[in-house]
């Protein structure tokens, strides 16, 4: 099974980026999310699956990443790639950086390499892969996974 999943992390200090966590501030805010995204990683990691956090900030994240890992008794990469977002959003739109999804679609777009998936960070991984989804990727169908009403 050759599929790489990624998640999102758009940095914005002054806009809403969630409506479901409360924290003191913006750096506590990075630091969940990136701890999120760590678990998420090691969980991915130990099925054998590739896992990157896709931001516009790299550098906010990886000082994050560090307190994050300061905490735990183990350490564990979390591979980091900060991309370019060319969508212009409004300032104070509910989900602001949700909308640069599209931006991390565009990026899917580029690639060549593969089955790729898009997760909310916030996602755990305990099952094992289930053999209908390894057909469905290896057969390079398109899925989505709606949550929706």
């Amino acid at each position: 099974m050759n599929m790489k999943v990624f998640s999102l992390l758009h940095l914005a200090e002054n806009q809403q980026t969630s409506v479901n966590l409360f924290t003191e501030n913006f750096q506590e805010q990075v630091l969940v999310y990136v701890s999120n995204a760590i678990v998420l990683s090691k969980m991915l990691s130990s099925k054998g699956i590739e896992f990157t956090l896709l931001t516009n900030n790299k550098l906010l994240v990886e000082e994050a990443k560090l307190k994050v890992q300061a905490r735990q008794v183990d350490t564990f990469s979390l591979n980091v790639l900060e991309i370019p977002f060319i969508t212009e959003v409004p300032s104070g739109v509910e989900f602001y950086s949700a909308h640069y999804k599209l931006d991390a679609l565009r990026y899917f777009a580029s690639l060549n390499d593969g089955y790729v998936a898009l997760c909310d960070s916030d996602v755990v991984c305990i099952n094992p892969v289930p053999d209908c989804l390894r057909t469905l990727i290896e057969a390079e169908i398109p899925l989505c996974y709606d949550i929706s009403d």
